[in-house]
């Protein structure tokens, strides 16, 4: 029993590398950056805007929004790293909104995600 679970361990940790391997295939994004990869947070980026279109305080309030790109970012307010979400509007219109989104708490089986709203910053040069 001792050497089916030693073999069990070893393909879990050969399958945990080579899936950690793959990602940010060219696409010059990191394959996980902030604790979670750019699928992850747009999945829940993708979750929190629908929650956030129904808050009155959030700057997202009453918009119908879809997440957009994700980039490799760093929070506005003390620079910890994060994924910044974009959004488009349903007409295909880059949103003034975006989301940081972050892991802020991790354990092997579950990872916590944090996010905040806000207005996307300007692209020097525009």
């Amino acid at each position: 029993m001792i050497a089916f679970l030693g073999r069990i361990a070893i393909v879990v940790a050969v399958v945990g590398a080579l899936v950690a391997g793959c990602g940010g295939g060219g696409s010059g994004q990191p394959s996980s950056w902030a604790g979670a990869t750019e699928y992850d947070a747009a999945s829940q980026a993708r979750s929190a805007i629908s929650d956030e279109a129904l808050d009155p305080k959030s700057p997202a309030y009453g918009k119908k929004l879809l997440v957009g790109d994700g980039t490799a970012a760093r929070l506005p307010d003390d620079g910890r790293k994060a994924w910044r979400i974009g959004f488009t509007t349903l007409d295909g219109a880059t949103s003034d909104i975006c989301m940081w989104v972050w892991v802020s708490k991790s354990t092997p089986l579950r990872q916590t995600f944090t996010y905040s709203v806000g207005t996307c910053p300007v692209a020097v040069g525009s």
